[in-house]
């Protein structure tokens, strides 16, 4: 519970050290995407929009609103590596019904992505959408960005 609580109030700290700075990444790691649905990051639901994302350390995804409004410092533990024609700046999602779930983050220029574990709301909706469609196959939704 103490490792929990501590990895909470870390986040936090880091989410406001960069909400505060007003320099950010280098160009070559922000990318640009408009998610033309709401969607969640990390038990967070971020509405539909323009933003901004980008690598703060390794394994670190800061994704803000252009607007400034709404941001979410999100853990992205996971390297996933493309293949040789699959490098493009993206975000790709996973879809339950209605529900959106950011999935995996690819920056400019990266060779490999980062790749976000599921929220306990995504295996909820997995396991819901599995049970109402028996199984049905996983629907993943890629958004192209640019860099910004």
């Amino acid at each position: 519970m103490k490792k929990k609580l501590y990895s909470m109030f870390a986040m936090f700290g880091l989410f406001l050290i960069l909400a505060a700075s007003s320099a950010q990444a280098q160009s070559s790691d922000v990318i640009k995407v408009n998610v033309p649905f709401d969607f969640q990051v990390s038990g967070k639901t971020l509405p539909a929009g323009e933003y901004a994302v980008m690598r703060f350390s390794e394994k670190v995804i800061l994704i803000r609103s252009v607007d400034h409004k709404t941001s979410v410092v999100a853990q992205a533990p996971e390297r996933i590596q493309a293949g040789a024609n699959d490098v493009t700046e993206r975000l790709v999602f996973h879809q339950y019904g209605g529900q959106y779930f950011l999935s995996q983050v690819w920056l400019r220029r990266d060779e490999d992505g980062r790749e976000l574990g599921p929220s306990g709301d995504e295996r909820r909706a997995a396991a819901g959408e599995k049970l109402a469609m028996g199984g049905k196959k996983l629907r993943k939704i890629e958004i192209a960005a640019h860099a910004r």
